[in-house]
């Protein structure tokens, strides 16, 4: 992406469901966003029975863009609640449950939105794994 030609990007998130692991994917693309037309999250209504789990991928996205992001949904909106199918409470496997109204994911242009986090005092390095190529 630091290549002067490459323009308007189109980011597929498909990645961890952990709150704290998805604001760090979608502010590392604070650095990029010049070169990037729209972000597609999955799993914006997924959640895990156990709070500890920490899965809140929409929570991540208001954390990033605000509570009211200008998004198109992606994918199935659910009417209620929805199981999975493999649940099994009893040894805690899998307890994964989809929220109504809320969609699958979201497709998120930038240009639409700004970002709130993170501040301009930080640098990517804050954001990745290891040191950013300069």
């Amino acid at each position: 992406m630091q290549d002067s030609e490459f323009k308007n990007a189109i980011l597929h998130h498909d990645g961890s469901h952990r709150f704290n692991t998805v604001v760090n994917d979608l502010s590392s693309l604070y650095f990029v966003r010049a070169n990037v037309h729209a972000i597609l999250v999955q799993d914006t209504h997924l959640r895990h029975s156990d709070p500890a789990n920490y899965c809140f991928v929409d929570a991540a996205v208001a954390a990033v863009f605000g509570v009211d992001p200008r998004y198109q949904p992606i994918g199935t909106t659910n009417p209620m609640n929805v199981y999975s199918p493999e649940i099994d409470l009893e040894n805690g496997k899998n307890d994964v449950y989809f929220l109504e109204g809320r969609p699958e994911g979201m497709m998120i242009p930038l240009a639409e939105n700004r970002f709130l986090y993170p501040t301009p005092m930080h640098k990517i390095d804050d954001f990745i794994s290891f040191p950013a190529r300069v």
